[in-house]
């Protein structure tokens, strides 16, 4: 009884401590912020004077996160203990007992250490024991995971319903939820050795395909090979025009020779009809204009043929090779005829 009432005053007078120093904010905060912090911490003041400490907590612990200060956490503190979360209130009274020293608050600190004194030898602890460690094994505690450095290591808990889970790839996951009550005790909480998930639970990932597992196609099924027309051999389209221009060249030496010879007739015809150099014979000099046409036209026919089939030659021997699969026998040929010269030839 002498202790609950100590307590009490203690309680009656860190409120009154904590309500002078809420508004030492941190630096940061934002007008509404410290607003809303305020708000709530009148609230949380309060429903503590009337007992509600379920209530009045968390109202707390949220105006200590919008806008921290020296004495919310003294409230908070407080709060937590007659609610009866020592493990909480015991980190919280650890703060507040740093802060005092800081701000060199003899009163708050030496309120701090009591509390610190009471609070400790009632401390519900856990001890966290892992059977078997397996690959990727992961330990939470109400859904907060815990480091492998705290397996083993008894730790401060608040009392009351608390889930263990254990998971790991590959394996069956673990679960247990339970009262961890007992002031002063220390209570071992045992994550067994997980099992194998079940076979069909087992991710399954395919080989990826191999040469040797895709049948080569079948004469059945295999496309047959397009057919269409056949390449035409280098050179063909020149050659053919070589062949071309010549033929032409050819027939204008043709036709060049024959009107050159029947110059030349013409002119012994004039001659005989007229053998004296000055001539008048009317018929005479009719075959010697004639003859003197048949040469001009000669001349230019011969010069255009003859440059023409030079033309010709030079562009057939200058037409690409086939390759020799593709190579075919190519002849030109010039044959004499009654009229004049005919010019033949093959690729």
């Amino acid at each position: 009884m002498r202790l609950r009432s100590t307590c009490s005053t203690v309680l009656l007078v860190a409120i009154v401590t904590a309500s002078a120093s809420a508004s030492m904010s941190a630096y940061g905060a934002s007008g509404q912020d410290i607003a809303t912090a305020q708000a709530l911490f009148d609230e949380a003041k309060r429903l503590m004077k009337a007992g509600k400490f379920s209530e009045a907590c968390p109202k707390l612990s949220e105006s200590q996160r919008l806008d921290p200060a020296a004495g919310t956490m003294v409230a908070l503190a407080l709060c937590h203990e007659s609610e009866g979360k020592t493990a909480s209130a015991w980190a919280e009274f650890g703060e507040v007992l740093s802060d005092a020293r800081r701000d060199k608050r003899a009163d708050r600190e030496q309120a701090a250490q009591q509390h610190l004194k009471v609070l400790e030898p009632k401390l519900t602890r856990v001890v966290l024991t892992v059977v078997a460690e397996v690959p990727g094994l992961e330990v939470r505690r109400d859904g907060t995971v815990l480091g492998k450095a705290q397996w083993g290591v008894p730790l401060p808990i608040d009392p009351g319903m608390h889930t263990f889970e254990a998971t790991a790839p590959g394996k069956t996951p673990w679960t247990a939820t339970g009262d961890l009550s007992g002031e002063g005790k220390t209570l071992e909480v045992r994550v067994p050795q997980l099992q194998d998930l079940p076979a069909k639970e087992l991710p399954v990932t395919p080989p990826p395909p191999t040469a040797s597992s895709t049948p080569p196609p079948t004469a059945s099924t295999s496309a047959p090979p397009a057919v269409g027309p056949l390449p035409e051999p280098p050179g063909a389209t020149q050659r053919t025009v070589g062949l071309v221009v010549g033929g032409v060249g050819v027939v204008g030496v043709g036709v060049g020779t024959y009107f050159a010879l029947h110059a030349s007739s013409l002119w012994d015809t004039a001659h005989g009809a007229c053998p004296s150099n000055k001539c008048t014979s009317p018929a005479s000099v009719t075959k010697g204009a004639d003859a003197a046409s048949a040469a001009n036209i000669a001349t230019v026919l011969l010069g255009v043929g003859g440059v023409a089939l030079a033309a010709g030659v030079v562009i057939f021997v200058t037409a690409p090779s086939a390759s020799p699969a593709e190579k075919r026998t190519g002849r030109v040929y010039i044959a004499p005829t009654v009229g004049g010269l005919m010019i033949g030839g093959d690729l």
